[in-house]
């Protein structure tokens, strides 16, 4: 009567999965437990040909497309691999094997190491495999338990786990996270797969609805690393991205400038960044829109190198800021000097009063008349002319 085993066996740092019998297909959509790109795990060999032999095999070496059960013993599987578990004769003898290069302390349970490129006699029980991967020093450990029985069975069910990839981390920021209402911030999306050695992210998508009041900018300037196709259209209030890429153990950043003249806290949360490895969930950061307010500075009249007046009771007349007229004729004699009124602040400055808006007081304030009067409104950063004359006899 022939003998065979039955194989339970765990990757132990992830979610398990349903048995894989003989005619299992491995490859399935990127992200279940186990595919050809998770772990990479290039293929389950457990078809049997006449003398009962099989593999499994575990590639971590490349991404695969497709993965087939083959009929190989471990003759069969000696090249190719970076370590499997095989059947080298009928008869039911587990052994283990693999390629040395890659690994260090490739160790059955408390064991020395294994030699590479030798079939190793596993024995009835359970058992441990742990190794170092030395290409990214991940530590990894494989359990496992091997019943040899007397019912002929024509199935060796292999139940396998592994870690869900890891998703990158999504982040955004408004790089400037406060400003004056009516001006432009850079929106900034970060999407960080350095976790991932070997793993890229690909099929990276998401929306982000931005809250009311903030809006794509009138002129978007949209920068993108992730590749993929960003959607960012001027005045809306919806981005996106769909199909980007970050490769593994990288990042990329998607910026462009938003708009708000909207007051108050403007908190935007994105919807889930999903991509090749995962979901990665939302993102969230806050814009604080300011009033815009006005400042005034007063100087003289040179549109090169304009002076600024001081505001001050006691200011003294300088000829440099054009408070001082100089020498003037005492009969027949005038002089006119211009000032301008600058708005260096973020909102509109409108000027009080009537016109002219200027009001001249102090001695001999009766000498000095507006002849030209400044304009108002004054937007931001613009200025308004006026000017003064000073006759002696008036």
């Amino acid at each position: 009567m022939s003998r065979s085993f039955l194989v339970s066996m765990a990757l132990l740092f992830g979610a398990t999965v349903g048995l894989l019998s003989s005619n299992d297909d491995v490859h399935a959509a990127v992200g279940d437990p186990i595919t050809c790109s998770n772990f990479s795990v290039d293929g389950l060999y457990n078809s049997f040909n006449s003398s009962n032999v099989f593999g499994l095999k575990f590639d971590e070496r490349s991404v695969v497309n497709s993965c087939a059960t083959q009929q190989l013993s471990c003759a069969d599987i000696a090249s190719s691999f970076d370590w499997a578990l095989c059947n080298d004769t009928a008869g039911g003898q587990l052994k283990v094997r693999h390629e040395g290069s890659r690994f260090t302390n490739f160790k059955l349970d408390s064991g020395p190491p294994l030699d590479p490129d030798i079939n190793h006699l596993i024995p009835a029980g359970p058992h441990t495999i742990t190794y170092t991967d030395s290409t990214d020093n991940e530590n990894r450990t494989v359990s496992f338990t091997v019943n040899v029985n007397e019912e002929d069975i024509d199935t060796f069910p292999f139940s396998v786990t592994t870690a869900p990839p890891t998703p990158p981390v999504f982040s955004k920021q408004f790089l400037s996270d406060t400003i004056d209402s009516g001006d432009v911030s850079t929106l900034a999306f970060i999407i960080d797969n350095s976790a991932n050695a070997s793993d890229a992210a690909t099929s990276l998508a998401f929306t982000d609805t931005l809250p009311v009041g903030v809006e794509v900018g009138p002129v978007p300037k949209t920068t993108n690393t992730c590749g993929g196709t960003v959607t960012a259209t001027a005045g809306t209030g919806v981005i996106s991205l769909a199909g980007g890429t970050v490769a593994a153990g990288a990042s990329c950043a998607i910026n462009l400038k938003v708009f708000s003249a909207t007051v108050g806290a403007h908190k935007n949360t994105t919807g889930d960044l999903t991509s090749s490895l995962g979901n990665s969930g939302t993102a969230t950061a806050t814009l604080t829109v300011n009033a815009a307010a006005p400042e005034i500075n007063l100087t003289n009249g040179s549109v090169f190198a304009p002076q600024s007046i001081a505001d001050d009771p006691a200011h003294v007349p300088t000829l440099g800021d054009s408070t001082d007229f100089g020498t003037v004729a005492l009969t027949g004699g005038t002089k006119q000097n211009t000032f301008q009124i600058e708005n260096t602040g973020t909102g509109d400055l409108t000027l009080d009063g009537a016109s002219p808006f200027v009001v001249i007081g102090g001695t001999h304030a009766a000498d000095f008349t507006v002849i030209s009067n400044p304009t108002t409104p004054i937007t931001a950063g613009d200025r308004s002319l006026f000017t003064i004359r000073f006759d002696p006899t008036a």
